[in-house]
């Protein structure tokens, strides 16, 4: 149970007034007597407080992506990146949260958003992700550059030069992926 636990067996305790307590907090050892038990209540609160909010922050993070992958699957892009969204303000970090917003963003034909979104998810050290990433990467590169051909030339090929980069780079992450190597000759 948890209120058999070494954490709140001390606080109990402390809250009782039974003798001084010794405490371990990140490699911080508190010795408390009877004098100082607010101040060190106090300080226990806190710390509880910081690490629950940091799992509920994580938790929500993860329930944002779920529902933004339902409402992907419905075909409703713009309400999965408002999703994703918010899950990436609330997990910065998170490389699934980017890669999502990235996979939403290019349906919606924004891919110079959804290029920013792929870039940030690339600190993945998760190797599949990242492959899945990099092709996505090319395909929204190709896609800028065959939006730029009709007005801006130099641009375009230069669009389709990064998408071929990023194909090699997607095949040579995952070598039996056919859509990169497709994708690679068609471009090329």
């Amino acid at each position: 149970y948890l209120w058999q636990s070494p954490f709140c067996c001390s606080v109990f305790n402390l809250i009782l007034g039974r003798g001084s307590l010794k405490l371990r907090v990140m490699s911080l050892e508190l010795r408390v007597k009877r004098g100082n038990k607010q101040t060190l209540f106090i300080i226990i609160l806190f710390v509880y407080c910081l690490l629950f909010t940091a799992n509920s922050s994580s938790a929500s993070s993860a329930g944002d992506i779920r529902a933004g992958n339902k409402l992907y699957k419905q075909e409703k892009y713009s309400e999965a990146a408002d999703r994703y969204n918010q899950a990436v303000t609330q997990s910065p970090d998170s490389d699934i949260a980017h890669f999502n917003l990235g996979d939403a963003l290019y349906k919606k034909v924004q891919y110079k958003e959804a290029i920013d979104a792929f870039t940030k998810a690339l600190s993945t050290d998760n190797k599949s992700l990242e492959a899945k990433t990099i092709y996505n990467l090319a395909n929204s590169k190709y896609k800028l550059g065959t939006q730029a051909a009709d007005s801006d030339l130099n641009s375009a090929i230069s669009m389709y030069r990064e998408a071929l980069d990023y194909y090699k780079r997607a095949i040579e992450l995952d070598e039996g992926d056919k859509d990169a190597r497709y994708n690679h000759e068609l471009v090329e």
